[in-house]
This record gives structure tokens, sequence and C-alpha cells, in this order.
């Protein structure tokens, strides 16, 4: 699995999947499909393929995993609210915005609520539904979104900190036209 992950972050993401491909299915013999840590993979899978533009295969995947991790681990955990915002990330990458745009804010907004406006996930997937946002032409609703994010996080974090620095990246990228 951290090989996976490592290859994902160096951008080699043909070979991160195929390892997390093999370590779902190692997973799968040995501990379980419904297992904690195997949901958790196909997960990691579902986001490299939001990341790949594979974002009808991600969403195959997010919906397989979203129902036993929400019986298994509770509707506000972690890995569900990855898994629903991996979610939204592929209806977006497919342009179903009206179909993802109310659980884009429900997500959010239980990400900063259940993990802290300054957890990489919530950070993460902030920055990328904005930006998904902007890609389809809701550029105002993006700017939302991204100064939502913004002033919370300035209010628990310095000006220095890496996230208000993103966040304001990511403002100036949204309000500067091309």
């Amino acid at each position: 699995m951290n090989l996976a992950t490592a290859l994902q972050a160096n951008g080699q993401h043909l070979a991160a999947e195929a390892e997390y491909r093999m370590v779902i299915q190692l997973q799968e013999k040995v501990i379980g499909p419904n297992h904690a840590h195997t949901l958790n993979a196909r997960n990691n899978l579902a986001e490299l393929l939001d990341d790949e533009g594979k974002y009808a295969e991600a969403e195959t995947e997010c919906r397989q995993i979203i129902g036993l991790e929400e019986t298994l681990l509770g509707p506000e955990h972690r890995l569900t609210l990855n898994s629903r915002a991996n979610l939204a990330v592929a209806l977006l990458g497919q342009k179903r915005v009206d179909e993802v745009q109310s659980q884009i804010a429900e997500v959010i907004g239980l990400m900063e609520e259940k993990l802290g406006a300054d957890y990489p996930d919530t950070v993460n997937f902030t920055i990328k539904f904005a930006t998904g946002l902007a890609q389809q032409g809701r550029t105002e609703e993006a700017i939302e979104i991204a100064e939502r994010a913004e002033e919370g996080a300035r209010t628990t974090l310095e000006e220095s900190h890496p996230v208000r620095q993103k966040y304001a990246r990511l403002l100036q990228s949204l309000k500067t036209p091309e």
C-alpha cells in the first residue's frame, strides 16, 4: 500500500494502479472484502482513478464501497467521507454537476466538522471540488467554496500556515481570468 501511495505521489499512475489492484486482491483474500483496510485500499484506487481521469470507473468503485463503509464504519467516518468525496469528484469529472452539487457542500461540511478544516483530506477535496466546479463554468460557486474554506482556516491557522497558502493560491487562480 505504501508503495502504491508513493508511486501515486510521484505521478507514476499506471504503476500505482497496478499496485493498488494487487493490494486489494491480496487483502480481499487474506482479511476479506469488507475489512476497513480493504475498503481503504479501494478508496485510494478510486482517488487515483479520479486523478487519471477515469471518472466512470472511479464512480463505480465508490458506489460499491460507500454502502459497506456506512454500514461497517458509519456515515461520518473518515473513510466514508473520503469515498463520498471521491464519488463527487468522479461525478464532477463526468460533467454531472447538478447531480453532485448538494453533496459537495454536505461532504465539505462534514469533513470540516469531523476531521477539521486543516485536515489534509478536507483541504485536498475542497480544492478538487472548487477546481472541478470552475472547470464546469461554475466559477462563482467555486469561489464561494474556496472563500468559505479560507475563512475557516483563517480563524484557526496562522497566516503562514501551508493550508492558508493553498487556499490563497486557489482563490487567486479562480479570480484571475485566463
